[in-house]
């Protein structure tokens, strides 16, 4: 069930589990001062569809089909998604990068130990340290730009809330989780090298 964005904010808290911020229960009236404060620089917003899935265990935004994802019931995730649609137009040079980065880093991930595992066994010291160096630069760039979106969701989440610090609470440890995903590669090519 879709709804669209003007509709979604007094079936929140009715439909989602779960409370809004650590503890309190989130109020329509908390999401209709969010949808607004969005709407009134950004529009265009008003066409972006939610989709309510009790059982996920948190949001996302799909640019491809303009979609809000909310699986939990929290304004600050709502907040943070809609910064994503304020920045990421489908189709667009940025769309694109942010999509390449993400499915670069998902193989990176999967390549780093045996790769760093394959340096130490087949390669020289030498060799072996400037392909780790190589590799952990690589590596960086790939997370640079989804982290930089995900920083730039947060900030635009936190400036529209109309909860500032309870927001901040919420997106802080959740930015967390993305350095710590989208760093792991460099973190295994970097324990590779020192362990050379």
């Amino acid at each position: 069930m879709a709804l669209d964005l003007k509709a979604i904010a007094s079936q929140i808290p009715k439909i989602l589990p779960g409370t809004g911020f650590f503890g309190d229960p989130a109020s329509a009236e908390v999401y209709k001062q969010l949808i607004a404060n969005y709407l009134a620089t950004n529009p265009e917003l008003a066409k972006v569809k939610v989709v309510l899935a009790p059982g996920a265990t948190t949001g996302a935004f799909s640019p491809a089909s303009n979609t809000v994802i909310m699986g939990v019931n929290n304004p600050a995730v709502l907040a943070h998604e809609l910064g994503h649609a304020t920045s990421v137009k489908p189709g667009t040079l940025y769309d694109k990068i942010l999509q390449a980065s993400r499915k670069a880093n998902y193989i990176n991930k999967w390549i780093s130990a045996p790769l760093a595992i394959g340096a130490k066994v087949f390669m020289s010291p030498d060799t072996a340290r400037q392909v780790l160096n190589y590799a952990s630069l690589a590596s960086a760039m790939l997370a640079a730009p989804t982290l930089s979106e995900e920083m730039g969701a947060s900030i635009e989440a936190i400036k529209k809330s109309p909860e500032k610090l309870r927001s901040l609470r919420t997106l802080i440890p959740a930015y967390a989780t993305h350095v710590l995903a989208q760093t792991t590669p460099f973190a295994v090519y970097q324990i590779g090298r020192a362990l050379l």
